[in-house]
């Protein structure tokens, strides 16, 4: 099974969602990021969520935002 958080619900509060996605876990069941891409305070958070999916309906776009973020993102790691 997996359970969707929005991208809103996490970042509002880190702690919180880190929280929830470890009892998740602790269940068996996988977390999504649901709207990914909506806010880009999402990027600097990804690394601490612990989520396996990311879902994004937005245009393409906001994609491309993702991924060239993600790249410059990754040299940072």
């Amino acid at each position: 099974m997996i359970i969707e958080l929005t991208e809103t619900a996490a970042v509002s509060d880190v702690q919180d969602a880190q929280r929830f996605i470890e009892a998740v876990h602790q269940t068996g069941c996988r977390v999504c990021l649901d709207d990914f891409g909506s806010g880009f305070s999402t990027f600097g958070y990804l690394k601490y969520l612990g989520v396996e999916v990311l879902k994004s309906m937005a245009y393409l776009f906001v994609i491309f935002r993702i991924i060239v973020t993600i790249k410059f993102l990754s040299k940072l790691w």
